[in-house]
């Protein structure tokens, strides 16, 4: 049978600390993975109200008015409203922001200060 000298000579040395050292990294780099997650929900949660926000303002003030007049005449066409594209413009640009954010918060900097 084995001894329980015998398993720890089978173990290369300080594999104690070797283990520990990396439980601690995986655990700050899953807290890192998780903060950067929440960063970016909350990035896309912010560019989606702001983007509807702009997309009904555009369309209370009258903008897509024209594109719907010109739309009644020519029925074939596919209808691509300007609140649509607007809301479609702000609403990436912001996402992708938000994870530029995130992406610094796990230490990657893709945009140099």
């Amino acid at each position: 049978m084995f001894t329980q000298s015998s398993l720890a000579s089978l173990l290369p040395p300080e594999f104690g600390a070797q283990l520990q050292s990396t439980l601690v990294a995986l655990t700050g780099a899953l807290v890192l993975f998780v903060l950067a997650a929440l960063v970016a929900f909350a990035g896309w949660l912010v560019a989606l109200l702001l983007s509807r926000g702009i997309r009904g303002l555009l369309v209370l003030v009258g903008v897509d008015a024209p594109v719907v007049r010109l739309q009644s005449r020519d029925r074939a066409r596919t209808l691509i409203l300007p609140s649509q594209i607007a809301g479609y413009v702000s609403f990436w640009s912001l996402f992708l922001a938000a994870c530029v954010l995130a992406l610094k918060v796990t230490g990657l900097d893709l945009v140099p200060a």
